[in-house]
């Protein structure tokens, strides 16, 4: 990944042109501001730093207009608004930041084999969107951050903004942060000191990325801490290094948030046709192939993928999915097979024999 403070400082400058695409009419620095803070919680942006990212945006094509206007209290302030506004005054369609097309048209190379398909439609009208908002320089930029990036969640909920803004800070200064942790099934909450790496969206939830100081390993692992579970946060005064590991890498094709310490391995399973359904609308792996079988099943291929989250998505489909290979994952549900026969059979084995002896006992009497 590259250096935190560059790509913190780029994510905030983009969310500032956001802000001006979208405004109506010219904003002081302390409009701009409060829009960084309620839009995208960024609580810790100051008003120089917001001059130079205005002044930074210049530098990458874009005109902006500097007049006056009253603040709130009465007093004349310098305002801005972008001048002329380029083609497509809204950036983004509901629920799509700008960051997020951004990060689309990055990776514009990576989508051209759906050219032609039924996605690329949709895909196009997006791309589209960032050509209309976008100079060449803006987005030379962004190549140069956004490849080092992880996932940009969406815009946090006003309980979590406190948070995630002392975690921005502990990453952009590299510094460790002290929080207060509360998991479910935990009788209080516990203090963890993590020197944090990224913030990562996964499903409908956010989550930090961090090492834990205490635990020493000659290659460690991140590990991942829900936002909602967090109930405080302080970022400290020790500086750590960063450890050389790619999270990106760590990440790809992952359909949970663990990384293991097993490497993966190829899976080949035959999906039944009661569930093919299933497999080809929710996908059971981001780098799944599928081949139809004349029975009407499917015979699916994942060549990376981790036993720890593979094995319970096998059970959960219970009977309607068969392991092919590797053979010692077969092995295992195997087992995992007899040990749940023998919790359940073993209660109905006991219910009869209390049934038989009631009735001995009445035969008897």
């Amino acid at each position: 990944m590259g250096d935190p403070r560059e790509e913190a400082a780029f994510v905030r400058l983009v969310h500032l042109l956001e802000v001006l695409l979208t405004a109506d009419g010219p904003q002081s620095i302390a409009e701009l501001n409060r829009a960084l803070q309620e839009r995208f919680g960024l609580r810790d942006a100051t008003e120089n730093q917001i001059r130079r990212d205005l002044s930074r945006l210049e530098t990458f094509g874009y005109q902006l207009a500097r007049t006056k206007k009253r603040s709130a209290r009465g007093r004349a302030c310098l305002a801005v608004v972008l001048d002329p506004l380029p083609r497509g005054r809204r950036p983004a369609v509901t629920g799509m930041r700008l960051l997020d097309l951004l990060a689309l048209a990055v990776s514009r190379d990576l989508l051209t084999p759906l050219a032609g398909t039924v996605f690329w439609p949709g895909l196009g009208a997006l791309l589209a969107q960032v050509d209309a908002v976008v100079t060449p320089g803006l987005l030379d930029e962004a190549r140069l951050h956004l490849q080092g990036m992880v996932v940009h969640p969406q815009p946090p909920s006003p309980a979590q903004q406190p948070t995630l803004a002392a975690i921005n800070r502990a990453i952009r200064q590299q510094v460790e942060l002290q929080v207060t942790v509360h998991l479910a099934g935990q009788p209080r909450p516990r203090k963890r000191v993590l020197q944090p790496t990224a913030v990562v969206a996964h499903g409908a939830r956010i989550f930090l990325a961090a090492f834990v100081s205490d635990e020493a390993a000659a290659q460690p692992k991140p590990q991942f801490f829900a936002i909602d579970q967090i109930t405080r946060a302080k970022p400290t005064n020790r500086f750590w290094s960063r450890p050389a590991i790619n999270l990106s890498e760590s990440l790809a094709g992952r359909t949970t948030l663990s990384c293991p310490d097993e490497s993966p391995r190829r899976y080949r399973l035959r999906i039944a046709a009661e569930r093919v359904h299933w497999v080809v609308n929710k996908p059971f792996h981001p780098d799944q192939t599928l081949e139809p079988q004349t029975d009407g099943s499917l015979i699916l291929t994942i060549a990376r993928a981790w036993d720890d989250e593979m094995l319970p998505a096998i059970l959960s489909l219970g009977d309607h999915v068969e392991v092919l290979e590797p053979d010692d994952a077969r092995d295992w549900l195997l087992d995992t097979a007899r040990a749940m026969i023998g919790k359940y059979a073993c209660q109905y084995v006991q219910e009869f024999e209390k049934i038989y002896a009631a009735r001995s006992t009445v035969d008897l009497d």
